[in-house]
């Protein structure tokens, strides 16, 4: 045991000249020749035998871990798979009485290598959310362990992972996702280790750096204590607000369309007579319209986006207008039955009221074009301001 303890120390890192390494190998070997890294700092406990059955009881107070985060970065965003990818540094601090020294001989923390790290008890924190993770290697200059002379010691590697990230795209692409880092430990309850987020240790970088399609624009952090069938666990939660980047899509899908929508209103301001002109105008918005909306990029979903309401209520102002064309050059073709046409002179009452219907009809699809000049653009622009009001 011995041995292998001087071999820890023989590769011990001192970030101050203060100290030798023949006085670190002396004030170290006491302390970790008699440290017990399975049970946890403050650890006091009992052993009640009931009829057959073995119990622990722990007295001793809870371990207080510090947790801070530096986030390098967030990408690969992915709506279709509901996950995102993380690169960060988790630090944990916490204060273990076991390796408390002489101040005066270790006066600045050391850096321990990986198997101290063995030796020494170390928080079960992982990532409840996480999909694919992976963790620097002591070896690496990304991780490390830090022990100082009152016992607090700094555990500090690098992740990168991939986690998942429950999404609605309801409102979509006016949507904002609530994605997140969560940890929990593994098997210590709430009696054992209490997680809290260390006080203004957090990159603010972070804020002003946005992903391909988001933008972070809040970050809020929670603890709390989860309880199961197996225990009280505690949890800590690092939250991000990520409101979708939506100019490519007001760009390149509701400007076109808006644009083809108007459009199709000039269809109701040509002259019936000129069908060939309504017709092909009436075709190309529909069609224009059709191309766009089924086109345009956008995240496949089991429900109704607000994207599709938008599409689907343009398409169908587009293809009225072709039914307004249908009617109003039915009504233009319409003639008077022959028995009406074919009326003798001397029955001149009913001469008059067949040229008076004949008139009246003939004015059916002018006050149809009327009445669509002004109709249709008021239900668009009343539909516009109701959906900008709900998104």
């Amino acid at each position: 045991m011995k041995s292998f303890i001087f071999c820890i120390t023989l590769s011990l890192v001192v970030y101050s000249n203060a100290i030798t390494e023949s006085e670190l190998i002396t004030l170290l070997n006491p302390v970790l020749t008699n440290y017990n890294g399975g049970f946890r700092p403050n650890f006091g406990g009992k052993v009640f035998i009931k009829l057959s059955n073995l119990t622990v009881h722990s007295l001793g107070r809870p371990v207080l871990v510090n947790v801070s985060l530096h986030i390098e970065e967030m990408s690969n965003l992915r709506e279709s798979d509901m996950e995102f990818e993380i690169s960060m540094f988790l630090r944990q601090y916490w204060n273990d009485p076991r390796l408390i020294v002489d101040p005066s001989v270790l006066t600045s923390p050391v850096k321990l290598d990986q198997k101290a790290a063995s030796v020494i008890w170390k928080p079960d924190i992982y990532i409840v959310n996480q999909k694919q993770s992976e963790i620097q290697s002591l070896e690496k200059e990304h991780k490390f362990l830090q022990l100082s002379a009152n016992g607090d010691v700094l555990l500090s590697y690098k992740i990168n992972a991939k986690l998942s990230c429950p999404m609605y795209f309801g409102k979509f692409p006016f949507d904002t996702q609530y994605c997140g880092v969560f940890f929990e430990t593994y098997g210590s309850t709430a009696d054992e280790v209490l997680l809290h987020w260390k006080e203004k240790d957090y990159s603010e970088s972070t804020k002003h750096r946005a992903l391909v399609n988001f933008k972070i624009i809040d970050t809020n952090k929670i603890e709390y204590i989860l309880t199961s069938s197996k225990g009280q666990y505690p949890n800590l939660e690092l939250n991000f607000d990520l409101e979708r980047l939506s100019g490519h899509y007001i760009l390149n899908n509701y400007f076109p369309t808006m644009l083809i929508v108007f459009t199709s209103f000039i269809t109701y301001w040509i002259d019936v007579r000129s069908e060939i002109l309504r017709s092909l105008w009436g075709m190309s918005s529909f069609l224009a319209m059709l191309m766009l909306s089924t086109n345009v990029s956008i995240v496949q979903t089991s429900f109704i986006t607000a994207l599709d309401w938008w599409n689907w209520f343009c398409t169908v102002i587009v293809f009225f207008s072709l039914v307004e064309f249908a009617v109003v050059t039915y009504l233009h073709h319409r003639k008077l039955p022959a028995n009406k046409r074919n009326i003798s002179k001397d029955n001149s009452t009913l001469a008059e009221m067949s040229v008076l219907e004949s008139n009246n009809q003939s004015n059916y699809p002018h006050v149809i074009d009327v009445i669509s000049r002004i109709g249709f653009p008021a239900v668009f622009f009343l539909f516009l301001i109701l959906y900008c009001l709900s998104i």
